[in-house]
């Protein structure tokens, strides 16, 4: 439904690349793998935005790889949990949707374009790579999830009755 709004759309102009499934598996890919990422890079970086849409799980990886190429992510919100929302300001450098209101992607893509300078257009990009960066990036994020984890278990080792 969303592909098919906005393509229609005269709103916003697309890059869709549209395949019948895309696979990271050797034994299952359409094409030769270092193609296939070649392309989804490449369309990622001709793009001013991408949209990010969950998978099967309610959660989208192509939200993290957006970030980390510093594109402004167009997310479809369908109540996913973002890591560290108490440290990042997600708003700053992505533009929400809620599913509920997907008939009308095209007009909320158009008028928050129109409603930014080119200035602000960058800096959301930069702050969209530094939120990568700075606590996204599997390394860094690795030593949020920790401090979460020791806080957590700290809060759990208070509670308890010693004997």
């Amino acid at each position: 439904i969303i592909f098919n709004k906005l393509k229609q759309s005269e709103l916003v102009d697309t890059l869709f690349v549209l395949r019948k499934s895309y696979s990271g598996n050797l034994k299952t890919a359409e094409k030769d793998i270092d193609t296939l990422r070649k392309e989804f890079v490449e369309n990622i970086l001709e793009s001013d935005y991408t949209l990010c849409v969950r998978g099967d799980a309610n959660q989208s990886t192509r939200f993290f790889e957006v970030l980390s190429l510093g594109r402004i992510p167009i997310f479809v919100d369908t109540d996913i949990p973002l890591p560290l929302e108490d440290k990042i300001n997600y708003r700053e450098f992505c533009v929400f949707v809620d599913y509920r209101d997907i008939n009308k992607i095209d007009k909320i893509i158009s008028e928050f374009h129109q409603s930014i300078s080119t200035e602000e257009f960058e800096k959301m990009q930069r702050k969209a790579r530094d939120a990568f960066e700075t606590y996204l990036r599997i390394d860094v994020y690795t030593k949020y999830l920790m401090e979460i984890l020791k806080e957590k278990s700290k809060q759990s080792n208070d509670g308890v009755n010693k004997l």
